[in-house]
């Protein structure tokens, strides 16, 4: 109860004792105490989600692409480095983005003979691809050779989401990487 005593206002007990019986509001204190580590957690399974499937489709695009070259298709056909490229970014669907792919055939008699190329180069950026050979034959060899296609992707939703630390590249971007390793089949 409040009291008026020389023009100014005076609590009693009364109004301390009723303020701490009133739980009006504590559940929005208490969802806010809750709602940012609740939503990093939700964002980051969303994120390492996101990762995996992509992850899964850049697998799934290389083995889809390199299939051409297991069977002698691409080399028969005269396919250039950046129509395999295509190739790769098409299986992937529209979710990648070709201006980030890179794209290396190593290829050898044996693998012994085959020294794999690096998708990261010394300033933890994606490593150019070949310049010289145009066509694939160049670079994925004849029949019955042993063949690495290796794709590097930079992945740029890590930059969004870095409490993930999903980032492994000087950008802040992520590497997502893949191999597929076979010897072609007798094709000529």
């Amino acid at each position: 109860m409040l009291q008026k005593k020389n023009d100014t206002v005076v609590s009693t007990p009364g109004l301390l004792a009723k303020w701490k019986r009133n739980h009006n509001g504590s559940t929005a204190i208490e969802f806010g105490f809750v709602a940012i580590p609740f939503l990093m957690f939700l964002f980051g399974v969303i994120g390492y989600g996101i990762h995996f499937y992509t992850q899964s489709l850049v697998d799934f695009s290389v083995e889809a692409a390199s299939r051409k070259l297991l069977t002698g298709e691409a080399q028969n056909a005269n396919m250039s480095m950046e129509e395999f490229k295509e190739e790769v970014c098409e299986a992937g669907t529209s979710l990648i983005d070709c201006d980030k792919v890179r794209v290396h055939i190593d290829s050898g008699p044996s693998w012994a003979a085959i020294s794999p190329t690096a998708c990261l180069n010394n300033e933890q950026q994606l490593a150019s691809e070949p310049a010289g050979a145009t066509e694939v034959a160049d670079e994925a060899g004849g029949s019955l050779d042993a063949v690495i296609v290796t794709v590097c992707y930079e992945w740029e939703l890590a930059r969004i989401l870095p409490y993930l630390m999903l980032g492994n590249m000087g950008s802040g971007s992520s590497l997502i990487q893949s191999v597929a390793a076979f010897r072609s089949e007798p094709f000529n």
